[in-house]
């Protein structure tokens, strides 16, 4: 990964008083590399990561065996997701919105091409009919309990807040601030292999000198 240049500081870099206790937090949920990323506005999350986090977000799902996600350099997000009832399902398109502040936790995807792995004519039919219709012929196409999923017409609406409210960012604090709290998410582009977040972190002054101490 390509050297990560640390924003402008528009006050000056004093050492900050900080417990152990709350830098430990810190570097335990954040990397030195994520924090500096974080501090340029930018995070790159390798598709690595986030299977890991899906496979363990469809444990003992009734109707998913496992989820994936391929990222790709045009920009385009494949999805494969093995299901009970239809097989295998294959979808590609774009992210045309991801956000997170503190109104709304949520990413919208619109589907442009989609295949039913182990069906022949089935398969044409889903590659030609809405991802709402589908979702009436093969079943509701749910990830957890943690994340409600829409569908309208081709676009899939998740609801990630919960998700994130009960993962360690959500119950760790950073000098008096939740960490879900201190970053905001305007966007996200697919590159080949990982997603490219665009962030902007919503802290005090104090609170970003100490973040630039910690990776200086």
């Amino acid at each position: 990964m390509m050297p990560v240049a640390l924003p402008p500081v528009d006050v000056a870099v004093e050492t900050v008083s900080m417990t152990s206790t709350a830098a430990d937090i810190l570097r335990e949920t954040w990397s030195r590399e994520s924090i500096a990323e974080l501090l340029r506005g930018h995070l790159a999350v390798p598709d690595e990561t986030i299977n890991e986090a899906l496979s363990h977000n469809v444990e003992g799902n009734e109707r998913i065996k496992s989820l994936t996600i391929t990222s790709k350099e045009n920009g385009r997000l494949e999805i494969h997701a093995d299901t009970v009832r239809a097989g295998r399902i294959e979808l590609s398109g774009e992210i045309e919105r991801c956000v997170h502040n503190t109104d709304e936790s949520v990413i919208e995807y619109h589907v442009r091409e989609r295949e039913l792995e182990d069906h022949g004519l089935a398969s044409w039919v889903f590659s030609r009919i809405s991802l709402s219709m589908a979702q009436r012929m093969f079943g509701k196409f749910e990830i957890s309990e943690d994340i409600p999923v829409n569908i309208h017409h081709n676009t899939v609406t998740c609801d990630f807040r919960k998700l994130l409210e009960e993962s360690e960012a959500g119950q760790r604090s950073f000098m008096g601030h939740r960490l879900i709290d201190m970053v905001r998410i305007k966007s996200v582009t697919p590159h080949d292999g990982y997603l490219d977040f665009e962030t902007r972190l919503d802290i005090p002054s104090d609170v970003r000198a100490a973040l630039i101490g910690m990776i200086l």
